[in-house]
């Protein structure tokens, strides 16, 4: 325990000086009895100046107020933790849209290239006089649809690094995202943290702590003090002058026994034991958020991982079908039709 020590000082101007009545004969030894004279003890001017201590001998309060505080420290820590991983999971979620859009862009640009390519062998077979201008008109919205798509999803992917761009200020928006999808999903498949009943619980022990702290404030406290200082007196204010200050110096051992703080203490205990019951309630409708929060979290992440399987498949049978085509297209074995 350290000892509770600090300065004070004032400056009092005494507008109306306080007069005591004192009996006269003090004064005067020819006063009647029963006379009184009216005195002032005080002067225009007065001011103070000194050290304060206080230490407590017993205060049954104390150690329950340290365990309280360590409470308080923990909540905040679970709280900051929160905070933490909150941030850290709305990035990661951010950063997998971005590599999902970059994954349709890559897919759509392919798509496109491979069919240019294709239609300059059918411009070919055109000038050749074996294509009609139909089916070259055909082809070249074909090709036109694709470019479409691939501004698509350029628009898509470009969004997408905007919207992540205050978490990563230092993102070059032209810049290719080489991770893949299922290293961002891997890392985001972590169980729910369940920080609302980790907050509840803590929020319960701090409950019956303050209960069980009721019970010792009704303990009388002992505390000592002391002052060291220095005061002054005068009618004029000359605070320089020394020969107006006068040295003052005490110690006291003080014993404080509450009484009637026991109605307050009943309406308070009244209080904690209904915040209780509310926080055992909220205990409980905690523990299954948990788990809905937990399998939701899980089906979404299951579903991106379909969505991607699935958008993968898509993509691998267009680029084998495109390979078929321009082979029967290079043989000629293959309707225009069949290729748009």
């Amino acid at each position: 325990r350290i000892p509770l020590v600090f300065g004070e000082s004032n400056l009092q101007r005494n507008l109306i000086v306080p007069t005591t009545p004192v009996p006269a004969i003090v004064f005067n030894p020819n006063a009647g009895e029963g006379e009184i004279m009216p005195l002032r003890f005080a002067t225009n001017w007065s001011a103070k100046a000194g050290l304060q201590l206080s230490f407590d001998l017993f205060d049954p309060e104390l150690e329950g107020a340290i365990k309280e505080a360590k409470l308080v420290q923990l909540k905040s820590s679970i709280q900051q933790q929160e905070t933490n991983r909150t941030s850290e999971n709305n990035l990661r979620s951010l950063y997998a849209e971005v590599v999902l859009a970059q994954s349709q862009f890559d897919a759509s640009k392919a798509l496109l290239d491979d069919y240019v390519r294709t239609l300059a062998m059918l411009e070919q077979r055109k000038q050749a006089g074996r294509v009609g201008q139909v089916e070259w008109n055909n082809a070249l919205q074909k090709s036109f649809d694709l470019e479409q798509l691939e501004q698509e999803a350029g628009l898509v992917l470009l969004n997408k690094k905007i919207a992540i761009l205050p978490s990563l200020p230092t993102l070059d928006l032209n810049a290719t995202f080489t991770t893949s999808l299922d290293e961002v999903l891997k890392s985001a498949q972590v169980s729910n943290s369940k920080v609302d009943s980790e907050l509840n619980a803590v929020d319960m022990s701090l409950n019956q702590l303050k209960i069980s702290n009721l019970n010792k404030l009704a303990i009388p406290k002992l505390s000592l003090n002391g002052y060291l200082g220095t005061q002054y007196f005068n009618n004029e204010l000359r605070l320089l002058n020394g020969d107006n200050w006068f040295g003052t110096s005490y110690v006291n051992l003080a014993l404080r026994v509450p009484i009637t703080e026991t109605f307050e203490r009943n309406l308070t205990r009244k209080q904690l034991l209904l915040e209780s019951s509310i926080l055992e309630s909220k205990n409980s409708i905690n523990t299954s958020n948990d788990e809905v929060i937990t399998l939701k979290r899980n089906n979404e992440l299951l579903i991106l991982r379909k969505k991607v399987t699935t958008q993968e498949n898509i993509v691998a049978l267009a680029d084998e079908n495109l390979k078929i085509t321009k082979s029967q297209l290079e043989e000629g074995t293959i309707l225009i039709s069949v290729l748009n």
